[in-house]
């Protein structure tokens, strides 16, 4: 059986520090507070935060290695449906079909 998020895997970048840098300049150019972190030697990292009026600071972070996390606040006296919902919804958009920007890294083992 393959895995066909596997197979759509495009080719590693040849400039992975330029690629951070681009996808930095886009954050920034679409409003976002955006900035890199790290060098060629630590590796390089973009990182994004937002911060709507009233609301608590929500962070994206993205290496050059392709791996992305994102981090805000929940607050802990909300609803365990609600958090589940918004969870939930976050998995959605980065994982929807077809996606380049979500396949199975080529170095991932496969199934069990």
């Amino acid at each position: 059986m393959t895995d066909t998020a596997r197979d759509q895997a495009l080719p590693a970048t040849a400039d992975p520090a330029g690629r951070i840098r681009a996808i930095a300049a886009g954050l920034t150019a679409a409003g976002v507070a955006a900035g890199t972190n790290g060098n060629n030697l630590t590796g390089l990292d973009v990182t994004a935060t937002i911060r709507p009026p009233g609301l608590a600071r929500t962070e994206i972070m993205l290496d050059e290695d392709g791996y992305a996390e994102i981090r805000w606040y929940t607050n802990p006296a909300a609803p365990a449906a609600d958090v589940t919902a918004a969870l939930t919804r976050v998995l959605a958009a980065v994982t929807a079909t077809p996606s380049v920007i979500a396949p199975q890294p080529p170095h991932a083992p496969g199934p069990c």
